[in-house]
């Protein structure tokens, strides 16, 4: 025995049931990608993997076979971070103090390139 369901063509379907089977398209299609993308990052991880941002990362660069390497002129940085840190100085203390110091330094090499720039 066949069950025969009753359908409209769809030019007969109202807009908004089109735009509710649309969205739940597309929430199981975000869905299935998030999936995909976690079982991705894990696997990496468990191959032993990992991704760095090291464009925006201080204190490493980009080592042989994609392994961090200390970048010592920017550990020091770092290191005065988390001295300042340790020392109970909160984070808005410790951006004005680094950024003084950057300031600083910039305000004495700025004549050296100056005139090295100008010869």
């Amino acid at each position: 025995m066949t069950v025969r369901v009753p359908t409209l063509p769809p030019q007969k379907i109202p807009l908004y049931r089109k735009i509710t089977i649309m969205s739940s398209l597309a929430q199981e299609e975000s869905r299935s990608l998030s999936e995909n993308v976690t079982w991705g990052q894990r696997k990496r991880f468990a191959d032993g993997k990992v991704s760095m941002p090291y464009a925006r990362f201080i204190g490493y660069d980009k080592g042989e076979n994609n392994t961090p390497q200390v970048n010592e002129e920017e550990a020091v940085v770092v290191r005065l971070i988390y001295s300042l840190s340790l020392k109970g100085y909160t984070p808005h203390t410790i951006a004005k103090r680094v950024r003084a110091i950057y300031l600083k330094i910039l305000n004495m090499i700025t004549p050296l390139l100056k005139a090295h720039y100008d010869k």
